[in-house]
């Protein structure tokens, strides 16, 4: 269809009152997220780095501010797909270098980790006895199908790079192994939930309210 945005599928299919719709949403969430992003990246960076080296955080901001302005002036799609490669290949290095780290303290071989994982209770992907349970599978495939719709269907920032595909061919394919790639990925960071938490019971610890304080907590060896 020769479009430039998903919103303008909207505008086509829909009215102008649903593209209006979805692009605020898109736009009040980016902003959002980008800033609180901006400021976790601008902390971690001075607290881990520039604060030994005597810079005040209000330079940290500035520049960082500078670099993405820089970045914005002179990026296109190609850097934005190379940008999004290298940050995901960063993340998942990380990664693996974290369940590395964490079954060392454990004491396990890699065969001991994953039967450690596949008995552990937490590892239970299908609750369907208890509807109360946020693990619940229809909750889980319901509210799944939604996710899909609002990444595919509502969040530009996510499609951009499928509108560039040279052929609807090449968007589909995209969009499937993007698809297909999100569950062993997803598998390696539920893995390592379970692993921290086998590594906070062995060490006597208290595991937090708040599951995402899990990893904090292991990288600042608080328990």
């Amino acid at each position: 269809l020769n479009l430039t945005t998903i919103y303008t599928l909207l505008k086509e299919r829909v009215g102008m009152r649903a593209y209006k719709t979805g692009a605020s949403f898109f736009l009040l969430s980016k902003m959002t997220g980008a800033a609180v992003r901006f400021y976790l990246a601008s902390i971690i960076l001075q607290t881990f780095v520039l604060d030994a080296m005597g810079v005040p955080f209000e330079f940290t901001v500035v520049a960082m501010v500078l670099l993405i302005w820089l970045y914005t002036r002179r990026s296109g799609i190609a850097t934005l797909v190379w940008t999004d490669t290298f940050q995901t290949v960063v993340m998942l290095t990380a990664l693996l270098l974290i369940i590395h780290n964490v079954t060392d303290e454990l004491g396990l071989s890699f065969a001991d980790a994953v039967d450690a994982v596949a008995e552990n209770s937490h590892s239970r992907m299908f609750v369907t006895d208890d509807w109360m349970s946020k693990q619940n599978f229809w909750k889980q495939f319901l509210s799944g199908i939604f996710i899909v719709v609002v990444m595919t269907g509502l969040d530009q920032d996510m499609m951009q790079k499928n509108l560039t595909c040279k052929t609807l061919g090449d968007a589909k394919k995209d969009m499937c192994t993007y698809g297909f790639a999100f569950a062993p990925v997803n598998l390696l960071f539920m893995s390592l939930g379970v692993l921290i938490i086998m590594l906070v019971q062995k060490q006597g610890g208290t595991l937090p309210e708040a599951p995402d304080q899990l990893l904090p907590m292991f990288v600042q060896g608080e328990w």
